[in-house]
């Protein structure tokens, strides 16, 4: 290897760890963004149902019909 050759295998090296590091803090901001949108959808908006679901920024309540089947009560979108 030359004399040269350590250095550009530590640059190549260091922009692998802060390639890294930067999608793993991307990965846990958007974690905890949609771990903050759940519970909005299932505290303030279905708060008085008794189930309620998140997906794809789209929160759904449920309630429960005569026959004990759970029902769509109201459907939010949270974009």
């Amino acid at each position: 290897m030359e004399k040269n050759g350590w250095k550009t295998l530590a640059i190549v090296f260091m922009v692998l760890f802060f390639t890294f590091v930067a999608f793993g803090v991307y990965a846990i901001i958007d974690e905890n963004n949609k771990y903050d949108k759940m519970n909005t959808c299932y505290y303030e908006i279905c708060g008085e149902y008794p189930e309620a679901g998140y997906e794809n920024n789209v929160c759904s309540c449920y309630d429960y019909d005569v026959l004990g089947y759970l029902q769509v009560v109201e459907i939010k979108y949270m974009g």
